[in-house]
């Protein structure tokens, strides 16, 4: 038997070796940071997600694209995306033609189109703006 005490590994960082590669590549002492938070919180979990889009919840075995055809053909899930898109439809024209319906300074047709999306688009940031300002 061998009575050596197991190392463990440890990973050295020579300083050197940082200063020399910080002198080449400067924009990567900026970027790794992003880099690296973007991939753990962001590339990892939708991989993940992917991954288990294409196998069963309970067992783990790989189902292929049966899950897909089983959201699709759930009544439940049309609904859903149904409202989804009126509620989008209903609230977009409601912002465009809603707000530019009452003004009465629109001379010509492309006045009134801009007017109408920028003058939404204002008021909509406007209250979202008073909103978070409220909760603060």
């Amino acid at each position: 038997m061998n009575n050596k005490k197991k190392r463990k590994a440890r990973i050295k960082i020579h300083p050197a070796r940082v200063r020399k590669f910080a002198e080449k590549n400067p924009a990567w002492c900026f970027l790794l940071p992003s880099l690296i938070g973007v991939s753990v919180f962001f590339i990892i979990p939708y991989a993940d997600v992917l991954r288990r889009a294409f196998f069963s919840a309970a067992g783990g075995e790989f189902r292929g694209l049966s899950n897909f055809k089983e959201v699709l053909s759930n009544q439940a899930f049309r609904l859903a995306v149904c409202n989804t898109g009126l509620f989008i439809c209903s609230a977009a024209a409601f912002f465009v033609f809603g707000d530019s319906s009452l003004d009465i300074q629109a001379q010509s047709c492309r006045q009134f189109f801009e007017n109408g999306i920028f003058d939404s688009y204002g008021y909509t940031c406007s209250r979202s703006g008073f909103t978070m300002a409220d909760l603060i």
